[in-house]
This record gives C-alpha cells, structure tokens and sequence, in this order.
C-alpha cells in the first residue's frame, strides 16, 4: 500500500490498541502510529521512493504540530519525555537508527518487512518513549497487515527466505485508496473518542 494510507490505518491501529486517557497520551499514541507505519518503508530504494519521503514528511509535519498542541496544552508528553535518563533515550535511538541502517542494505520486503523487525524497532523505541510502544507496534502491524494483501511476497518470518502475500491487490489500486478512507474516518471516530476522555 501507499504511504498515506499506512499513515492513516495505522494511526486508527494505534489508537484503538492504546485508546489513551490524557492529551500527553493521545498525542504520543498517534506519532508513535504513525512513525510505526512508515518505518517498514525505510528500505525502499525503487519508484515508490518518492511516496515513501512524502510519507516521512507527512510524520515529521505531525510531530511539529504534535509538539506544538502539547506546548499549548501545557507540554505534558514533553514533561513525560524530559523524565526519561538521557542514557536510556541515547541507547533507544542509536538502536533505532542503527535498524534503520540496517533497513537500507536489505531488498525490500526483507528484513523490515519482518516480525523480528517489528519486535526490535518497538523495544529500541520504547528505551526513548515507552509509553508509545503499544501504538508504535499496531502502527508497524498494520502496516505488515497492509502489505500481506499486495501480489509481492515480504519476508514476514526473516530470516527465513519464504515470501508471503496473499495476491489480493496491487499497492497503488483501488483497494489503496478504499483503506487510506477507511483508516481516515477510524482516525477521526477514534480521536475523537479519545479527545472526550479528556476535555
């Protein structure tokens, strides 16, 4: 599938399996979705390059605006953030920046395309954030999920060489843009329920 709708489908994973109770949790929960439905696509080296910067681009613009609804709010989320060891964080993002090095050597649908690779970039980034590893983990399930119904084969169980897919849809069809609407109005039905919990 295509960025945007990773984006979209997997911010709705990610708060329907956090459904966070404070606007810190709220805003942490749909950064994490989000970062975790991209980050598969860090070994993309073909085309669909410029689909997957547009989609880095979209995540760092809700990170902005993230951190910014958070300082008006009273930077809860940053408060959260500042109280984690510095040492820890520093561990928790050369882990996940190294996995993300490691990510554009391999083919794609290799190694991030894995469920190995989903366990080591969520505990990497839960030593930064751990309050975002539930949402940072349904954003990059969702993302597997997603790409389980294309007609090209992941390495689901890396290292293991065996493909899967299950042959449904092409990435960029109709069936693309059907789940980027319907990952749209989860996200919508679902902040919004998170946002009344809060106010």
């Amino acid at each position: 599938m295509m960025g945007k709708t990773h984006i979209s489908v997997g911010i709705a994973a990610a708060l329907f399996v956090s459904q966070p109770a404070s606007s810190a949790a709220c805003l942490a929960t749909v950064l994490a979705g989000a970062l975790g439905s991209i980050t598969p696509d860090i070994d993309v080296h073909n085309s669909r390059s410029r689909d997957a910067l547009i989609a880095r681009l979209i995540v760092v613009g809700l990170a902005i605006v993230s951190f910014g609804i958070d300082r008006a709010l009273g930077a809860q989320l940053w408060a959260y953030i500042s109280q984690i060891q510095l040492s820890q964080q520093a561990i928790g993002l050369l882990g996940f920046f190294g996995l993300c090095a490691i990510g554009r050597f391999t083919p794609h649908r290799s190694f991030t395309h894995s469920v190995l690779a989903l366990v080591l970039f969520s505990l990497a980034l839960g030593l930064v954030l751990p309050m975002a590893i539930p949402a940072f983990a349904a954003g990059y399930a969702s993302h597997l999920l997603l790409d389980l119904l294309n007609k090209m084969p992941m390495n689901l169980l890396f290292p293991l060489e065996s493909g899967w897919c299950l042959h449904l849809c092409h990435a960029d069809g109709l069936t693309n843009k059907v789940l980027m609407v319907a990952g749209l109005v989860g996200d919508i039905v679902l902040l919004t329920l998170c946002i009344e919990k809060f106010i």
